[in-house]
């Protein structure tokens, strides 16, 4: 359940919050809007595709091909790639648009908030913000400062004919699983467009936008590695079992091999 609204002090000056200690509750997203500012670390560890918004497209990653399924948020709660998305860094917080402007809005129905004494107050007794919330807010300036520029890359994209369908293959459990909803970059009409539209894409952001996502790719194939391991380990009773572990610590080498997701920061 969820219930977002703008944070303020009126409605939210007796709150307090608790920090997340896992990130169950990003366990049902499989994408989750990226913007520009992220773009350079999330390309490493993530695949990252368009995804349509009424007539328009959105930056997003891929986490999963199963919808209701984030295959990064292990049964124990632990992220299990090496980059984790703005979006979720400060949960129960989030950044959306109210009334034509982007501002920082909180979901009510979250656990972690608390009028208890719980955690940290939101607000000072005088209804300023408390030094933790000017943390996220100076965190989620960053992020929605670089939101207008993501939007104007994608429109460049797609302007040009440069975004197209991604019919994405991948092996699963079932067997291959064409993906679809998905939009990726037209490597070859990229390769035709015109100095004009090349040095218009470059001053924009839209042309690294356009490699990042290209180079994003290759990340598709050990998200489906990963699906089946789960599935694998999950097959049992038919219930999701607990990933191995090695010395205390989660055992995923498994995924290792192949170098395509970066495990260091688990």
């Amino acid at each position: 359940m969820s219930a977002v609204v703008p944070l303020t002090s009126s409605r939210h000056g007796r709150k307090y919050w608790r920090r997340y200690t896992d990130y169950r509750f990003a366990a049902r997203e499989t994408l989750v809007p990226l913007v520009l500012a992220e773009l350079r670390t999330a390309v490493l560890s993530l695949p990252v595709a368009f995804v349509p918004r009424g007539e328009t497209f959105a930056l997003a990653a891929v986490l999963g091909f199963v919808p209701g399924r984030n295959l990064l948020v292990a049964p124990q709660g632990n992220w299990l790639a090496g980059y984790v998305p703005a979006s979720f860094r400060c949960h129960p917080f989030k950044l959306a648009e109210n009334q034509g402007r982007m501002v920082l809005c909180v979901d009510e129905e979250s656990e972690l908030l608390n009028e208890e004494g719980q955690g940290e107050a939101l607000f000072t007794p005088e209804g300023e913000m408390s030094s933790v919330l000017r943390e996220v807010m100076e965190f989620f300036q960053v992020i929605g400062g670089s939101h207008p520029a993501t939007v104007r890359a994608c429109a460049l994209l797609q302007e040009h004919g440069l975004i197209v369908p991604w019919p994405a293959q991948v092996q699963l459990t079932g067997g291959a699983t064409v993906l679809e909803g998905l939009f990726q970059v037209d490597h070859e009409a990229l390769g035709r467009v015109s100095p004009e539209v090349l040095k218009t894409l470059l001053d924009s952001g839209a042309l690294w936008l356009a490699h990042c996502q290209l180079l994003s790719r290759q990340h598709l194939p050990a998200l489906a590695q990963l699906a089946r391991k789960l599935d694998e380990l999950g097959a049992r009773g038919g219930k999701p079992a607990p990933l191995p572990e090695k010395n205390g610590e989660l055992d995923l080498s498994f995924m290792k091999d192949d170098g395509l997701l970066d495990f260091g920061n688990l």
